[in-house]
C-alpha cells in the first residue's frame, strides 16, 4: 500500500499538488481546522471572490483555483493518504518560527540540523527538493540548479538514515488512529522513499524528452544517475522509460507482420515512429544501458527484415539499400551493426550487377543515344559506395563492390565502343572511371587501377578489328575461352573456372574464321595435293608394274596413306589456328590486352587447362 501511494504522488508535481501547500494549512491541522478551511474556500467559490491566500513558506504561485484546493484537501480525509501528504511538507518547528524567505529558511534549518535536530533535516530536504521541482528556466543559473538537486538528495538521504524523523512519523500515524497505519507501513515508506524521490525527476526527464527537449531530459537523467541514491538510479530510469520502450516494441511487431510487397513502406513507417522514441530513450538511459541497446537492436533488426523481404520479393535493391542506410545511425550493438552493414554491401552489390546488365543489354540493342549514360555510369553508383565508407565499413568488404563496378564499367564501355565505334566517349568514360578509382585508392586494388589504365590503350582498337586492324568492328566479336588453374581442394573431382573474352572482329574476318580456306601442311590446297599424290602413285605403280606387281600395289597404298595423313594433320592445325586473310594464329589473339592480363595470372587459352 505504501509503495502504491508513493508511486502515485512521485511526479514533478509532488509538492505543487500537496494538500497542505495548496490549502495553507499546517501539517498538524485538526479535523476542525480542515472543515473550517473547506467552508472558507466554498464560500469564496460561491461568491466568485478570489481565494484568500495564507502567508507561508513556498506559498502557491500562481494562486490555485478553489476547486483544485478542495480536490487536494479530500486527501486529508484519508488518514493513510494524509501521512503521505505530511511526509512531503514542513513539520512543526520546535524552535523559533522559520523565516518565510526560502534562502533564510534553508540556513535556519541547516543550522538546527547541524546542532543535532534530526527533524530539521526533513524540513530542509522538503524545502530544497520542492525548489528543485519548482524550477523555472531562466530564473536561476544551471549551476545553482544542479547544486540544489545534489543538496536535495543529500538531505533526504540524511532523513532516511536518521531514526528521529521516522519515529516522529510513526507517532503521528498512531495519533490518526487507523489500523492501516502500522509500524510496518512507516518502515515500508522509509525503504521505498529513495525510489520515489528519484521517480519524480525521472518522470521530469521523460516529459522533457517527449516535448523535444532532449538536452534537459539527459540533464535530469544524469542528475538521477549521480545522486545520493545512485544504487536505485538504473531501476528508476528504466521504469520511467518503460512506456517508451513498449511503444518501440509494438511498432517493431507491426512492421514484422507486413507482407513482402509493402515491407519497405512498413520499414519506413517503423523508422518514422521509432527514431524519435529511440532518441528519447537514449537521452534518458544512455547508449550503454542494456535496455536501450535491446530497443535499438529490435528496431535495427526489424528494419533489416523489412528490407530483406522487399529485396527478395521485388529485387528493389536500391529501396532496401536506402532503408538499411537510414537505420545505421542508430546506436545498435556491434552484432546488429554487422548484420546491417553486411546487407548494405549485398544490396549495393546486387544493385550494381542489375544496373550493369541492364545497361549492357540496352547498349547492345540500341547503342545510339547512350553516350552520356555510358560515360557517367560508374558515377551514378559512387555515392552509394561512399555510403559504405561513411559508416566505417572495412576496406575488405568494400573492395569487391569496387571490383565489380570497375570490371563491369570496362565491359560496358568496350561493348559501347565495339557497337558504335565511338572511341572518344569510351575513353572519356575510362578517364572518369580512373579518377573515381584513384579517389578511393585505399580500397581499390592497384591491379584494378592498372587494368583501367590498360583499357585506355585497348580502347584505341575498339573501333577496329583486332585481326586486320583496318575494318570497322561490327557484331562479330571473336569469343575466346580461357580456363583458370586447376582447383585441387575437392577430393572427388578437379574444378576450374572458365571465362570468355570477346576480341573485336569485323564481319569479314568473322566469315574468314568461320569458313577458312583450308591449307595443307605442304602449303597447297587439298585438291591439288590430292591429285599430285594420286598421280605420283599411279605413275610409280605403272613404272614398277613391269618389274613387280606387288611393289606397284604397295606404291599406291603408300600414296593413299600420305594423302589421309596430310588431311588429318591439317584438321588438327585448323583446330588450333584462327586463320583469315592474314592467317593469324592463336598467339596473335593472346596479345589482346585483356587476354594477356589473364595469361599473366596463369590462365590458359581453351575451355580446359593444359593436360586435361
Amino acid at each position: 500500500m505504501a509503495i502504491d501511494l508513493l508511486r502515485e504522488v512521485a511526479t514533478p508535481e509532488l509538492y505543487r499538488n500537496n494538500a497542505f501547500r495548496l490549502s495553507g494549512l499546517p501539517t498538524e491541522a485538526s479535523a476542525r481546522d480542515i472543515r473550517r478551511r473547506t467552508d472558507e474556500i466554498r464560500a469564496a467559490e460561491r461568491l466568485g471572490a478570489p481565494l484568500a491566500g495564507r502567508p507561508g513558506l513556498l506559498a502557491p504561485d500562481p494562486e490555485p483555483e478553489p476547486q483544485a484546493v478542495l480536490d487536494a484537501m479530500q486527501h486529508l480525509r484519508d488518514p493513510v493518504r494524509r501521512v503521505i501528504e505530511e511526509l512531503f511538507w514542513f513539520w512543526p518547528d520546535a524552535g523559533d518560527r522559520p523565516p518565510l524567505d526560502p534562502e533564510q529558511a534553508a540556513r535556519h534549518w541547516l543550522d538546527r540540523a547541524k546542532a543535532g535536530d534530526d527533524l530539521a533535516w526533513h524540513n530542509l530536504a522538503v524545502l530544497t527538493h520542492a525548489r528543485c521541482l519548482d524550477f523555472r528556466p531562466g530564473v536561476e543559473a544551471a549551476s545553482v540548479r544542479e547544486a540544489r538537486w545534489n543538496d536535495a538528495y543529500s538531505y533526504w538521504r540524511k532523513v532516511i538514515e536518521a531514526d528521529g524523523p521516522w519515529l516522529a512519523l510513526a507517532a503521528r500515524a498512531r495519533s490518526l488512529d487507523d489500523r492501516r497505519l502500522t509500524t510496518g507501513f512507516v518502515t515500508e515508506l522509509r525503504a521505498e522513499l529513495p525510489r520515489a524521490l528519484l521517480s519524480a525527476q525521472a518522470t521530469a526527464a521523460v516529459r522533457a524528452a517527449e516535448s523535444g527537449d532532449l538536452k534537459s531530459a539527459a540533464w535530469n537523467a544524469d542528475v538521477v544517475a549521480e545522486s545520493a541514491f545512485e544504487d536505485h538510479a538504473g531501476e528508476v530510469l528504466a521504469a520511467a522509460a518503460a512506456p517508451l520502450t513498449a511503444r518501440i516494441r509494438q511498432a517493431c511487431q507491426r512492421a514484422e507482420q507486413a507482407g513482402p510487397k509493402v515491407s519497405a513502406t512498413a520499414g519506413t513507417v517503423l523508422l518514422d515512429e521509432t527514431e524519435p522514441l529511440l532518441r528519447m530513450v537514449l537521452a534518458i538511459l544512455g547508449g550503454r544501458d542494456p535496455r536501450y541497446i535491446a530497443a535499438a537492436d529490435q528496431v535495427g533488426l526489424a528494419v533489416n527484415g523489412c528490407a530483406a523481404r522487399y529485396a527478395n520479393h521485388t529485387e528493389g535493391y536500391r529501396t532496401s539499400y536506402d532503408l538499411v542506410r537510414r537505420a545505421l545511425p542508430i546506436e545498435v550493438s556491434p552484432q546488429t551493426r554487422r548484420t546491417l552493414t553486411d546487407n548494405l554491401v549485398t544490396y549495393i552489390t546486387n544493385l550494381t550487377a542489375v544496373r550493369l546488365l541492364a545497361a549492357i543489354e540496352k547498349v547492345e540493342k540500341r547503342p545510339d543515344g547512350q553516350a552520356a549514360k555510358v560515360m557517367t555510369f560508374a558515377e551514378t553508383l559512387v555515392p552509394l559506395l561512399a555510403g559504405l565508407r561513411e559508416f566505417d565499413i572495412e576496406d575488405d568488404r568494400r573492395a569487391p563492390v569496387w571490383e565489380l563496378l570497375i570490371n563491369g564499367s570496362i565491359q560496358l564501355l568496350n561493348v559501347y565502343a565495339a557497337r558504335t565505334g565511338d572511341v572518344v566517349t569510351a575513353k572519356a568514360g575510362l578517364q572518369r572511371l580512373l579518377t573515381l578509382a584513384t579517389d578511393d585508392s585505399s580500397v581499390v586494388a592497384d591491379d584494378l587501377v592498372e587494368l583501367v589504365r590498360g583499357q585506355l590503350d585497348v580502347i584505341e582498337f575498339a573501333g577496329l578489328c583486332w585481326f586486320c586492324k583496318q575494318r570497322t568492328t561490327g557484331a562479330g566479336a571473336c569469343p575466346i575461352k580461357l580456363s583458370s588453374m586447376i582447383d585441387y581442394s575437392e577430393v572427388t573431382r578437379l574444378t576450374w573456372q572458365v571465362v570468355t573474352v570477346d576480341v573485336p572482329r569485323c564481319p569479314s574476318c568473322r566469315r574468314s574464321h568461320e569458313h577458312p580456306p583450308a591449307t595443307s601442311v605442304i602449303g597447297l590446297p587439298p585438291t591439288v595435293a590430292a591429285v599430285m599424290i594420286i598421280v605420283s602413285g599411279v605413275v610409280g605403280a605403272l613404272l614398277l608394274s613391269a618389274v613387280n606387281g606387288w611393289l606397284a600395289l604397295l606404291t599406291l597404298a603408300v600414296g593413299l596413306a600420305l594423302f589421309i595423313y596430310t588431311r588429318v594433320i591439317e584438321a588438327r592445325i585448323n583446330r588450333r589456328t584462327l586463320t583469315g586473310s592474314a592467317a593469324i594464329t592463336i598467339y596473335s589473339v593472346s596479345s589482346y590486352p585483356p587476354i594477356a592480363e589473364l595469361l599473366k595470372e596463369h590462365w590458359s587459352i581453351g575451355e580446359r587447362p593444359p593436360g586435361i
